[in-house]
């Protein structure tokens, strides 16, 4: 289990990475409309990753280290 939270813990941190960087580029001046469209839609798709990766966390921390149920979970503003 340690090992998939590893692997969570590193995409969250690489998506973090990719939304601060696609939000800074959104702020551009001088985009042009295509750009700033396929901009809009890779920051909506990590976002959607982000999600993901949020389940799975909530996931492998509500099983616990030994597949014993947990209550505690992410908080939300843990992954973008």
């Amino acid at each position: 289990m340690s090992d998939l939270r590893d692997l969570l813990h590193g995409l969250n941190n690489e998506l973090s990475v990719a939304v601060l960087e696609l939000e800074l580029l959104l702020e551009r001046d001088g985009l042009d409309e295509d750009m700033r469209q396929s901009l809009s839609r890779t920051l909506d798709a990590c976002r959607r990753a982000a999600v993901g990766v949020r389940q799975g966390w909530a996931i492998t921390t509500a099983r616990g280290p030994a597949g014993a149920r947990r209550d505690s979970s992410m908080e939300e503003g843990d992954i973008p």
